[in-house]
């Protein structure tokens, strides 16, 4: 990333879960906006031009989150634009969708707020490797993300 503040995109119909995000990623350090649907979110983030998009799968309207992601990735403008898909869903598809996309992280919910503000501190350091991470209230472990992150440091 630049010498610039990061700036962070999230976009979930749940305004609860939005002002979530929003209270883990706050440092002061990073410029946070919002959007509640695909089509304020493709305008926004044409308009900002954000360095990570927090991405809720299911979104009313006709841009789902899978398909904005899909277009903002397409045009070229946004090819360092590193993605977060945040979502209930497990469903195959949408994962595999989401990895052909180079979603950087699937995240599902429940989620941990501690957990999301360290995964994109790793993201603005740099990992680059899809990670499938289960809800907060799963017993099935982090997939391929041991030698990546020591949760005890995030703690």
């Amino acid at each position: 990333m630049s010498h610039r503040p990061p700036k962070i995109l999230i976009v979930d119909d749940d305004p609860s879960m939005r002002k979530l995000m929003r209270t883990a990623l706050y440092n002061g350090l990073r410029e946070i906006h919002e959007a509640a649907n695909g089509s304020d979110a493709l305008r926004l983030a044409n308009e900002i031009e954000p360095d990570i998009l927090l991405l809720d799968i299911g979104l009313p309207g006709a841009i789902d989150g899978l398909a904005l992601c899909e277009t903002l990735l397409a045009d070229g403008t946004h090819r360092r634009l590193q993605v977060v898909i945040v979502s209930g869903s497990d469903a195959p598809h949408d994962i595999a969708r989401a990895e052909s996309l180079d979603v950087r992280i699937f995240l599902r919910k429940p989620f941990s707020p501690i957990k999301l503000a360290a995964l994109v501190a790793q993201m603005e350091s740099g990992i680059n490797r899809m990670l499938v991470i289960p809800p907060a209230n799963s017993k099935k472990e982090l997939i391929g993300f041991d030698d990546l992150f020591d949760w005890s440091r995030a703690v």
